[in-house]
């Protein structure tokens, strides 16, 4: 996976409702494959998720029988 980094100095707002925006057709231009990446960057800043650090739940645990 990519890393980014943002350039907040770039960054603009844009009407999602007319598609003949500039963005749309970026994105449309773009392979599925960058837009999914580009989507997981969002997911991971949207919810300060770290994968190099995650690590998965334990669902398993251990009892005792009697």
């Amino acid at each position: 996976m990519k890393n980014y980094t943002i350039d907040k100095s770039g960054l603009e707002t844009d009407d999602l409702d007319s598609p003949d925006k500039s963005g749309w057709r970026y994105w449309r231009a773009k392979s599925p494959t960058d837009r999914l990446e580009a989507l997981e960057f969002q997911r991971q800043q949207l919810f300060a998720y770290d994968p190099t650090t995650a690590r998965l739940q334990r669902v398993l645990s251990v009892t005792e029988r009697p």
